[in-house]
């Protein structure tokens, strides 16, 4: 006999399908919209990717749907794909190398790049004892240089946590960046104002319509508040 207490699952769902949205605090619709905008942003950069338009083939080869995939023409039905595994040594020698740690570093000049590789070969990695994961994504680098030189920097509560939130404008940008490698600016920052209007929309198949790369966005299809 089932017990007569809700589930998880069932609690979950009466608190979503009982909330409405004038409910949620401003702040919260606006955090969770520069979310979406970020989430958005990271899938149509990874369709500049050679590993993407892979997959994408791959997929497609199994037989098309009616889901749009973000930053490509195709339409293909849901499946499960694997996820790209990042290199700790690779990321730290190009911030090093480079001085900054970018999409134009996830390219295949860098990934062959000698200077980066050579001194790739040369890092090493601990386990951190005071680290203060899961709460954050805490770490620290230390660099001993050749002419005996020691250098070292932490970072206890990452950017884009809690209590170091990433600025709005930040997220902004970041997402214009990831977007314009697949599109111009001008239909990037239309996006992005239908996905910070979202409020407005009736109907969000009326934005994600225009997430594929066959068309050009309309900011007509939702008119803000």
């Amino acid at each position: 006999m089932r017990n007569s207490s809700p589930t998880i699952a069932e609690t979950l769902a009466g608190f979503v399908t009982g909330l409405d949205y004038a409910s949620i605090p401003a702040a919260i619709r606006a955090q969770a919209k520069l979310h979406l905008l970020d989430s958005v942003g990271i899938a149509l950069v990874s369709a500049s990717f050679e590993f993407a338009h892979k997959a994408c083939a791959g997929l497609a080869a199994l037989g098309s749907g009616e889901n749009t995939v973000i930053g490509m023409p195709a339409k293909l039905a849901p499946r499960d794909i694997a996820a790209a595994q990042f290199s700790l040594y690779f990321s730290a020698v190009c911030a090093a190398v480079r001085r900054q740690f970018t999409l134009q570093e996830m390219d295949a000049g860098a990934l062959d790049d000698p200077a980066i590789r050579a001194l790739a070969a040369k890092v090493e990695y601990e386990i951190d004892p005071q680290s203060n994961f899961p709460a954050h994504y805490s770490g620290g680098v230390e660099i001993a240089t050749v002419d005996g030189r020691q250098f070292g920097a932490r970072e206890d509560v990452n950017l884009g946590s809690a209590e170091k939130p990433l600025a709005a404008s930040a997220v902004e940008e970041k997402f214009l960046g990831n977007a314009q490698r697949v599109m111009p600016r001008q239909r990037a920052e239309e996006i992005r104002g239908l996905l910070l209007n979202i409020e407005s929309c009736d109907d969000v198949s009326a934005i994600t319509a225009q997430l594929g790369n066959a068309g050009r966005a309309h900011p007509s299809v939702c008119v803000p508040l």
